[in-house]
């Protein structure tokens, strides 16, 4: 699916000159969320992901002409002064390199913030898709549900399969601290307890957490 969304989007975009790896971290992004042929065409041609390409495109334009542009400054003064050799100290020359060691360090950092987002990206689109379950699952406390989920982490390894696993773990196990045996985690099954948690259930295990820190 990841091939068929980053040819989708090298077709699409491909006035924008951006790089196969740049294509690849959006096609990343999506195929967390697009899971049959027919929804391609229509992911790639969100608003969201042509904003997204062209700020790419025009960050790491402007910081590659930076750093061209210092490197060619850099070369034309050697050409220009060939008797310094190594420079030494000559202060015109030292700014130069100064200068093209800024603008290498800056493209560096702008491809590693890329580089994050596109991976929080990834992350907060499978917290999506595990949140949109509630429904499905027939989740008798959704605001416990959500909150699980943006505690649970997650990381490059983890997989839709696995943070629903984790997270459903994680809300069982929580709403039976809170409310006891009788939880019913899911709405169908028989319980003499409402799946909804009081502000006296909170206030009491909040209580009993505290004091189980205390005394370990």
């Amino acid at each position: 699916m990841k091939t068929k969304i980053l040819a989708a989007l090298k077709t699409k975009y491909s006035n924008l000159g951006l790089s196969d790896k740049a294509f690849d971290g959006v096609a990343a992004l999506l195929v967390k969320t697009v899971t049959k042929d027919e929804e391609i065409e229509g992911a790639v041609a969100e608003a969201s992901v042509e904003t997204l390409l062209k700020t790419i495109q025009s960050s790491v334009d402007a910081e590659r002409t930076k750093a061209s542009n210092a490197t060619k400054a850099l070369e034309d003064y050697k050409k220009a002064h060939p008797e310094g050799g190594g420079g030494g100290d000559n202060p015109e020359l030292k700014q130069l390199k100064e200068d093209f060691d800024k603008q290498k360090s800056e493209l560096d950092n702008l491809k590693a913030d890329y580089n994050n987002k596109v991976k929080q990206g990834q992350y907060n689109a499978l917290r999506d898709k595990v949140k949109g379950k509630a429904d499905e699952l027939k989740v008798s406390n959704v605001s416990l549900w959500n909150d699980i989920i943006s505690g649970v982490e997650v990381n490059d390894q983890t997989t839709e399969e696995s943070l629903l696993t984790a997270v459903k773990t994680a809300y069982e196990e929580k709403l039976k601290s809170y409310i006891g045996d009788g939880a019913a985690p899911y709405r169908g099954e028989g319980s003499n307890k409402p799946a909804e948690i009081s502000a006296e259930d909170r206030a009491k295990k909040a209580k009993e957490d505290a004091d189980r820190v205390r005394n370990s």
